[in-house]
């Protein structure tokens, strides 16, 4: 077998044919390869919420006026203390970046699963704004209205949920 291989290749024409050839296939691979690698890196940078939800809370879509503006700021995820015209809704409440590669992004918020089902309909209002602050302070305090017009509201913090 190698006899005849070293035959074949003693002709200039074939040694040319046999180098493009192998030349050929090495691009090939090297083309399969390298369209293969970002999409199997962008596979592993895809993030399940699911997975990393903490036990006992929710992830709550949170809809922004000023989501443009924060979207710039928040790479992932940050917390905020959240406004509903003007007046304070949340302090320190932990927001997660839901398509960081779009310039006005949406923002999911981590909630106790205890206080989502009240708090889900305020989140969903189109008048909230959020302000960035400092991950040092992160003890999370609600103020949900009892009662949409009336402006007595419960206090609600994680110690007394």
């Amino acid at each position: 077998m190698i006899e005849k291989l070293k035959a074949y290749l003693s002709n200039e024409k074939h040694k040319i044919i046999v180098i493009t050839v192998l030349s050929f296939l090495v691009l090939l691979m090297m083309w399969v390869f390298k369209k293969d690698g970002p999409a199997m890196q962008a596979k592993q940078e895809e993030v399940e919420f699911g997975a990393v939800i903490p036990k006992g809370y929710l992830l709550v879509p949170v809809d922004l006026k000023n989501s443009k503006s924060l979207s710039v700021m928040v790479v992932k995820h940050a917390v905020i203390d959240l406004f509903l015209n003007n007046q304070i809704l949340a302090r320190n409440l932990k927001i997660i970046k839901l398509n960081p590669q779009e310039q006005e992004a949406n923002f999911a918020a981590l909630v106790p699963d205890k206080i989502a089902t009240r708090t889900q309909s305020i989140l969903a209002s189109k008048n909230l704004t959020g302000a960035l602050k400092s991950h040092l302070n992160t003890k999370l305090e609600f103020f949900i209205p009892k009662v949409k017009s009336s402006l007595v509201t419960t206090y609600v913090t994680e110690e007394n949920l």
